[in-house]
């Protein structure tokens, strides 16, 4: 089967249950056959992980913040998820820019869609 690539981005609120529904999904569509990539924002680079050591200081500006997700997406795009749909797989992200426009935004009124858009 010739299979299109396609991006899918999970969103919710905290606890709202993306990384859960992003694993019953990755897993109903590969019981159909389909060839599936499943990533995550903050991602796996070390990017991502400083992001994540990061969140656990609650006192980082929250201009370093927006601009370090904006980072991360960037090379998590260029680097994972660009090569993923060139190959004809479906991506499933946990989380994407959807999620760094609502909550960096609301962080601080400094932060601009200009920020967060890569």
């Amino acid at each position: 089967m010739t299979q299109k690539a396609l991006f899918i981005a999970l969103e919710g609120g905290d606890a709202a249950g993306t990384t859960t529904h992003s694993h019953l999904l990755k897993g109903f569509l590969e019981s159909k056959g389909f060839r599936v990539f499943l990533t995550q924002e903050p991602s796996q680079s070390k990017i991502g992980i400083l992001i994540r050591e990061f969140l656990k200081n609650k006192e980082i500006p929250p201009t370093t913040d927006a601009l370090l997700f904006a980072a991360d997406r960037d090379f998590h795009y260029k680097d994972e998820i660009k090569n993923k749909l060139e190959e004809g797989y479906i991506v499933i992200s946990d989380r994407y820019i959807e999620s760094s426009i609502v909550y960096q935004s609301v962080q601080s009124d400094k932060i601009t869609i200009h920020y967060l858009k890569v």
